[in-house]
């Protein structure tokens, strides 16, 4: 799914996904110019890619997300993270207190949720290249195999 697709797909406006046509409406631009840039056929121009940074809190430095024709799982879990840090900061408080502080608590617990994860997959991603590295020496292979092999099942 590409970057702008995925940001659009779990962006919630009236619990519904944010569609392209919406958000042409908010960059002041054209649907198709919008389909040129998910295609690679052109480039998202600067003025609207900090325009997207500001739709969906994402930092500055992290506005090529929205180009990606394909999301790893770290983008993901970051663009989670993004998008749940914004829903906390513009969290409308009601009226009674301790739902307001029980919402807090969940896009909290949440936000700590998905940043473990993040970490995890990012080490997860960082083992197979150590392990195949040795993959021409059987005998460093099957040794490192077997140590993940016991982390594994000492984690069980």
């Amino acid at each position: 799914m590409h970057g702008i697709d995925y940001f659009c797909s779990i962006y919630k406006v009236d619990n519904e996904s944010l569609k392209i046509k919406d958000l042409a409406k908010m960059l002041d631009c054209k649907q198709p110019q919008i389909n040129a840039w998910k295609k690679g056929e052109r480039n998202i121009p600067k003025h609207h890619l900090e325009s997207l940074c500001d739709i969906f809190s994402v930092p500055e430095d992290k506005s090529y997300l929205f180009n990606r024709p394909a999301l790893s799982e770290v983008d993901r879990y970051e663009i989670e993270i993004f998008l749940t840090k914004a829903k906390l900061k513009n969290m409308e408080p009601g009226e009674d207190e301790e739902i307001n502080e029980s919402v807090r608590e969940t896009f909290e617990f949440q936000i700590a949720l998905y940043e473990r994860n993040l970490e995890a997959i990012k080490l997860i991603s960082e083992l197979k290249p150590a392990i195949m590295k040795y993959s021409h020496i059987p005998d460093k292979f099957y040794e490192n195999l077997k140590k993940v092999e016991k982390l594994v099942e000492d984690l069980k």
